[in-house]
């Protein structure tokens, strides 16, 4: 289907969409249709490779906060092609081409087959504490006439089993825009590919199949964390630590529990030392909890009880300095010790609890 502004559409009702925009047509088409067609780049977060960074780069040109992204990579080439990224067949035809460099690849010409059809791959990862939604994903693609007629976006949330998008490719040597909606969301890593399939005849060693200004809409966001004690250790060694997004599933750590997640927890059997200042909160001592010298604990006072010493928990000053020194409580923070549970001081000569 398609209308006197050369928009078309594969099916009405349906959100991808391959665009191919008569240069006479650009600006009133622009105008007119922004709001349909573009991303409001004020209010989302893109991560974006337009390839055209020094002499071509095969590396995002736009990331967004707390996020991490690989570079670009062609996988089941047909033979090989001498690079991924050249400046052979700019880009143009389309709202915001950026012409110069693009990636392209010799595209297997069969059927797809998840294992042996050729793609694009790039993995997004995303920091600890954090979650990635990703909305969208819009590239520009040119296939010859012996290029790949198909293309389908998969990720490694379901190890590659299902599509995320699919469309065709007119093997016409054209440049098209290829809007995507996706609906994933992750709190570590999300790998994405990009498969051509279903060409003709194309020759081994023959770049075939060509993409250029990939987007990924994309929102992050903290999420709450809890952390507990997965080995003794200092407590300023994030190896000894492992954290959960839900509590359940649990992960080595690579950064520290403070007093801004959701709770902490010192496991029973292990002992974990404090000689840094340190920042806590929901703080559970099943365990051992040793404060030693040049150690501070700074206790914040959070929802309920900010240091709980359970049965068998302890809490352990042996600090050179003064108690009221090492251990910074708000004056609002309370600590709750119960039964079996003891905070001792120094040599254990003085001890609180029972």
């Amino acid at each position: 289907m398609s209308n006197l502004f050369g928009f078309q559409s594969l099916s009405e009702g349906n959100f991808l969409k391959k665009i191919n925009i008569p240069q006479l047509f650009y600006q009133v088409t622009f105008l007119f249709f922004s709001s349909f067609f573009l991303v409001d780049e004020s209010k989302a977060q893109n991560i974006k490779w337009d390839f055209d960074g020094g002499a071509g780069t095969d590396k995002p040109v736009q990331t967004v906060p707390n996020v991490s992204v690989s570079a670009l990579s062609v996988v089941n080439n047909n033979g090989t092609t001498t690079t991924l990224i050249t400046s052979s067949s700019s880009s143009f035809g389309y709202i915001e081409a950026s012409g110069n460099y693009n990636a392209g690849a010799a595209a297997v010409p069969d059927g797809f087959n998840p294992s042996t059809s050729t793609y694009f791959e790039f993995t997004v990862t995303v920091d600890q504490g954090y979650s990635i939604n990703v909305n969208g994903m819009s590239f520009g693609a040119r296939s010859t006439g012996t290029g790949p007629q198909s293309y389908s976006i998969r990720s490694s949330v379901d190890s590659y089993n299902s599509d995320i998008a699919t469309n065709s490719l007119p093997p016409d040597s054209k440049w098209y825009l290829y809007q995507n909606s996706v609906s994933l969301s992750s709190t570590s890593s999300i790998t994405f590919r990009i498969y051509g399939f279903n060409g003709i005849n194309a020759s081994k060693n023959t770049t075939v199949w060509r993409i250029d200004d990939l987007i990924i809409d994309a929102t992050v966001s903290a999420v709450q964390t809890y952390y507990r004690s997965r080995q003794n250790g200092n407590w300023a060694t994030p190896a000894t630590w492992e954290y959960s997004t839900d509590n359940v599933n649990w992960n080595v750590s690579s950064i520290l529990p403070t007093k801004d997640v959701e709770s902490i927890l010192i496991q029973p059997g292990h002992t974990i030392n404090v000689a840094s200042s340190v920042s806590l909160d929901q703080t559970t001592i099943a365990g051992i909890l040793e404060l030693k010298t040049g150690g501070v604990l700074n206790i914040n006072d959070g929802t309920g009880d900010d240091i709980s010493i359970l049965s068998n928990g302890v809490l352990k000053v042996l600090s050179t300095a003064d108690y009221s020194t090492s251990v910074q409580q708000a004056a609002t923070a309370n600590i709750n010790i119960a039964s079996g549970g003891k905070i001792i001081i120094g040599d254990g000569s003085s001890s609180t609890g029972n």
